[in-house]
């Protein structure tokens, strides 16, 4: 008897990166390069999947109802107390 494992294909990661406006033209030119790409390589070694940036402008608007919602959405302890929830 021959198993059949079935593989399913895992969805990207997205992590959504909000740059603030006192970040100059050429920064932003090289944030991507400067700060990302190592992280997203040595992510996507173990991770298996695919990592997508994703940069937004201006000032994060967060109120407590967002944070009350990404807690509810942090699996883990440590992760919310070292976001300091």
């Amino acid at each position: 008897m021959t198993k059949t494992v079935e593989r399913t294909q895992k969805k990207d990661i997205t992590i959504i990166a909000a740059i603030h406006d006192d970040v100059t033209q050429t920064k932003r030119k090289t944030i991507y390069a400067d700060y990302f790409h190592a992280v997203v390589k040595e992510l996507e070694s173990f991770a298996e999947r695919k990592i997508n940036v994703v940069f937004a402008q201006g000032e994060p608007k967060a109120t407590w109802n967002t944070k009350a919602m990404l807690l509810r959405s942090l699996p883990h302890a440590g992760v919310r107390s070292a976001l300091n929830f």
